[in-house]
């Protein structure tokens, strides 16, 4: 991303660039507008549409409406929440400003079930909203999770054995019941990272990856992105106090998983789903110089894929503690 084409849309907020704030694709950056900082993310337009964009906003606002403490959009001097470039190239970005969340993120070594429950209660209250939710017109466009498989057969890593796999997912995701209870708009990205915490509470942030899907996956997500910080002599530990206090804060804000059926059948398979979307995610998107630094680690989860190894282990004296606690 080119800085002279955000400082470009700054203006257009009467706001000046500050600094780069990385991002997936390093297209986040920091503005200062009226002495405040701000958050300026920039979209290529062949990664998303207007409109999915646009639907995206209306989601945010929806549940800040619904008493969640998410960022709210700073407007263009012209009023728009969005603002289209389009370059000397003929390439188009959009970009939307976000006020900066009055938190932060919790490392590693600072977690605790107190930060467990947070984290739970964030999502049964995203979920809560989602479960009433009737889209507001036809022009609501956000991703459906059956629309996935789309995009893996134009990457060369995924060969036939590969897609295979990911067809037996797509499959038994089709099996699982759909309801206001179990099925609607998730985050699909709620890691550490993505959830900052200032005085108990939990403020979600970065909403790019909002689609429709299960409930359960939303949680499983997190539980995924959670055991990349664990050894795996510590995972049986880690795994009881982490599911039941995230469970028992879900409980909280929306409902019991024992409503989505047989949650010890559904988390290894949705553990499994995760790190197949993580991996073709990071084959499509991640550009080839950083792709080199974890080359190691895409081939250790190509294989892991290949042969279905489980994520983490779930014996069954586990799962009856964990039961037991809930």
């Amino acid at each position: 991303m080119k800085e002279n084409l955000v400082r470009e849309a700054a203006v257009k907020y009467q706001a000046q660039l500050i600094k780069k704030a990385g991002g997936f694709s390093d297209q986040v950056y920091v503005i200062r507008h009226l002495e405040r900082e701000y958050i300026i993310k920039a979209y290529h337009s062949k990664d998303i549409s207007l409109r999915q964009l646009q639907s995206q906003l209306i989601w945010i606002k929806l549940l800040r409406d619904g008493g969640l403490a998410v960022p709210d959009v700073l407007k263009t001097i012209s009023g728009d929440t969005v603002y289209q470039q389009t370059t000397d190239i003929e390439e188009t970005y959009y970009y939307v400003v976000f006020s900066k969340v009055n938190g932060r993120m919790i490392p590693y070594k600072e977690w605790n079930a107190d930060f467990y429950r947070i984290w739970g209660r964030t999502l049964g209250r995203m979920h809560q909203v989602a479960s009433s939710f009737n889209e507001p017109d036809e022009e609501f466009d956000l991703p459906h999770w059956s629309t996935t498989p789309s995009y893996l057969a134009i990457h060369e890593s995924f060969d036939d054995q590969m897609l295979k796999t990911f067809h037996e997912m797509v499959e038994y995701s089709s099996s699982l019941p759909t309801s206001n209870e179990t099925f609607g708009i998730i985050h699909h990205d709620l890691h550490h990272e993505n959830l900052l915490i200032n005085q108990g509470q939990g403020y979600p942030i970065d909403f790019g990856d909002v689609q429709y899907n299960y409930y359960f996956y939303d949680l499983a997500i997190s539980i995924y992105h959670a055991l990349q910080f664990v050894r795996d002599t510590e995972r049986h530990d880690f795994l009881k106090l982490f599911l039941v206090e995230m469970f028992k804060g879900y409980e909280q804000t929306f409902q019991r998983v024992h409503v989505f059926g047989d949650w010890v059948d559904q988390l290894p398979f949705f553990l499994e789903y995760r790190r197949m979307y993580s991996y073709y995610y990071l084959q499509l998107y991640l550009p080839n110089e950083k792709k080199k630094l974890v080359d190691h680690r895409l081939k250790k989860m190509h294989r892991a894929i290949l042969h279905r190894t489980p994520v983490v282990s779930l014996p069954k004296s586990l799962i009856k503690e964990i039961n037991q606690m809930l």
